[in-house]
């Protein structure tokens, strides 16, 4: 990976990480005031889930072009990851 992109990369990772941890901290309080079935608790949990979801595939994608283990697939997918970070910038 090139420099610019292993910073766009970083850069995206950090801010998703982020995100995750605001949701994680915010669903408490939310259950708490709102209850747990009170729509904006179900939407916190769902991105929450997303954006975890989307961090174990960079995670896994990363990991495969790391061992050396690249595919066309491999590639294509770390693409899609970067353009799912991009929401989170």
């Amino acid at each position: 990976m090139k420099g610019k992109t292993r910073s766009m990369i970083l850069r995206g990772i950090l801010k998703l990480s982020n995100k995750i941890d605001a949701h994680r901290q915010d669903i408490p309080t939310l259950v708490q005031n709102k209850g747990i079935s009170h729509p904006d608790v179900i939407t916190t949990t769902q991105k929450l889930s997303e954006e975890i979801e989307i961090m174990q595939h960079i995670i896994d994608s990363i990991q495969s072009i790391k061992n050396n283990h690249t595919r066309k697939s491999d590639n294509e997918s770390l693409k899609q990851d970067l353009r799912n970070i991009n929401k989170y910038r």
